[in-house]
């Protein structure tokens, strides 16, 4: 017994969270003097940083390239054959050049720490010269959307903090070069947005660490391969060289030697080269883009210029980027589309307006965002071959009508089907078509 609380009394544990024995958890243990830090970059540091690696231009750009690449298609309640109400508001966004504002964007949220911003220029029945109040609810037109290019001339203010039973609670007010802006007249696309910081936090400040380990390393691997070959040179007339004069032999010498494969050596003279070769330089490379693909949430095939839209088997990275795209084009990107459509719709001398004329009031929309990648063909040959064996045991067994598993295979939507002709000939009021055998 008095040999375990001897034990006991000399043990110390090491798995704890502070231990006085080794400084662990102190305030010289080097881990615990890590803090979390935010940097604070304005337009012109960010423009720097973008501007000075293509993968970083990658990582800001694509994401916005893909989110607007397949466009989206426009539904209304009151398209009819005479009038395609759908395509007029369609033409409205194309004079607008909405596609290529949308994508600067998009690119300017990623970009800047105050984000990207819409402004929409109105004419109305009076003119628009006091910005702080809201826009009319009918417009003349909308005449132009502007892309805040410089964010530093934007300001955000947020006067009630404290009080959430208000309704303005954190609710934002913006400035243009010190013009009080209605919310009403503008867009705002931020990413991450911190009220205690009044900045956002971009993919650009996520993956700092990650670039500069990067271009770091490309400009080792770039002198490591200059210094694979070293040329070695023995000659008795170096003796009576100045230091500046042998440093200029050895320049031409080597200019010589990469330009020309022969030199001549006297008998007391000597020629050598050195080579060297390095492993695990692709290993380092792989760990750098890993960490890069994650902090940027883009796939390492994607940031290394695979063909975008096309995905083939088995790639759940690439469907998951995908699906990060979808929900920015649903949660961000519908809502400015819907307030831009809403202005093109109440537009007085608009072709909408013009077109409906009193069913103005009627009309409701829905935009549907098209698919952003499909199958690759040879995975997409293999998909087709294996549902249709599925569809023709359904049959065998009786599962299902050949009719029926028809109907249910999209890419016949388009084509007619028996009960279709009948519906047809009922209604051209003549006889129905005799089956065939």
């Amino acid at each position: 017994m008095k040999k375990k609380n001897r034990i006991k009394k000399f043990f110390n544990r090491f798995d704890g969270f502070k231990d006085v024995s080794n400084e662990r958890g102190s305030s010289k243990d080097i881990t615990t003097r890590l803090y979390g830090y935010f940097k604070t970059r304005y337009a012109q540091s960010s423009d720097d940083l973008y501007y000075s690696n293509g993968f970083l231009q990658n990582i800001v750009n694509q994401p916005a390239e893909d989110a607007t690449r397949e466009w989206f298609t426009i539904k209304t309640n009151l398209d009819t054959e005479e009038q395609n109400i759908s395509r007029l508001i369609q033409l409205r966004l194309d004079e607008l050049d909405l596609k290529r504002k949308l994508k600067n964007l998009i690119i300017n949220s990623r970009k800047y720490q105050m984000g990207g911003m819409f402004y929409y220029g109105i004419l109305g029945s009076t003119p628009q010269s006091d910005l702080s109040k809201t826009l009319p609810s009918a417009i003349e037109k909308l005449d132009y959307i502007n892309v805040v290019d410089n964010p530093d001339t934007i300001s955000v203010l947020i006067n009630n903090r404290t009080d959430a039973t208000l309704k303005d609670y954190m609710r934002p007010e913006f400035t243009i070069n010190g013009k009080y802006v209605h919310s009403s007249r503008i867009s705002w696309l931020v990413n991450d947005f911190n009220t205690d910081y009044m900045r956002g936090f971009t993919p650009l400040d996520v993956c700092y660490d990650a670039i500069i380990a990067q271009d770091s390393s490309l400009w080792s691997v770039s002198k490591l391969m200059s210094d694979m070959v070293t040329k070695i040179f023995k000659s008795d007339m170096f003796v009576s060289l100045s230091p500046n004069d042998k440093i200029e032999f050895l320049e031409k010498m080597k200019h010589y030697m990469e330009t020309n494969g022969a030199v001549a050596l006297t008998q007391n003279e000597d020629f050598q080269k050195m080579t060297y070769s390095f492993t695990g330089i692709r290993e380092i490379f792989d760990f750098i883009f890993e960490n890069l693909s994650g902090m940027s949430r883009i796939p390492k095939n994607i940031l290394l210029g695979k063909a975008h839209g096309v995905v083939t088997a088995g790639e759940y990275d690439s469907l998951n980027y995908y699906s990060q795209i979808a929900k920015l084009q649903e949660n961000e990107l519908t809502p400015i589309i819907n307030k831009i459509i809403d202005m093109i719709i109440s537009e007085k001398k608009g072709p909408v307006s013009i077109a409906l004329g009193n069913k103005i009031n009627q009309i409701d929309y829905e935009i549907e965002w098209n698919s952003l990648w499909e199958l690759d063909p040879l995975s997409d040959a293999d998909r087709n071959l294996k549902l249709s064996q599925r569809d023709q045991i359904d049959v065998t067994i009786g599962k299902a009508s050949p009719q029926e598993v028809r109907e249910l295979d999209k890419r016949y939507n388009e084509l007619q089907t028996d009960g279709d002709i009948v519906e047809i000939a009922n209604v051209l009021n003549m006889d129905e078509p005799a089956n065939e055998e």
